[in-house]
């Protein structure tokens, strides 16, 4: 009986690994990438506040960013994810700028674009805190 078990476990084991679902290491970089984004632009507040997309503003006019801190706009959140997207890209280009070493131009341009993305992110990013912090 025992080796009847035995030889159970063996087959399933066989069987389990011509089976295995294999996920490339790219796509897995870029999932967890995409999620981190979507959790630091505030998407599980969007989901489960459902937040408008603009305010009245006090002298009659709208606004895009919420005056107080602890609560945003669906406008507010779309252009931080935008600006977290433009971070990430302007360092993986910088690191793939950094690691051609035959084409010097190519390199150069890479790079130069990744400083560039990852400046307007910062300086957006700081200029919504900016905002929120002189509304409030």
């Amino acid at each position: 009986m025992e080796r009847r078990v035995q030889r159970f476990l063996r087959g399933l084991k066989r069987r389990s690994r011509r089976f295995r679902l294999r996920i490339p290491q790219s796509l897995l970089i870029f999932g967890f990438m995409a999620f981190a984004v979507f959790i630091m632009g505030g998407g599980i507040y969007d989901l489960l506040e459902r937040p408008p997309s603009i305010l009245r503003g006090p002298r009659g006019g709208w606004i895009a960013v919420h005056p107080l801190m602890h609560e945003q706009t669906l406008n507010e959140s779309l252009l931080s994810i935008a600006f977290y997207i433009f971070i990430f890209s302007g360092f993986i280009l910088s690191y793939k700028g950094s690691q051609i070493r035959y084409n010097e131009r190519q390199s150069r341009i890479m790079f130069t674009m990744g400083i560039i993305l990852l400046v307007i992110g910062v300086i957006g990013c700081n200029y919504l805190l900016f905002l929120k912090g002189r509304l409030s």
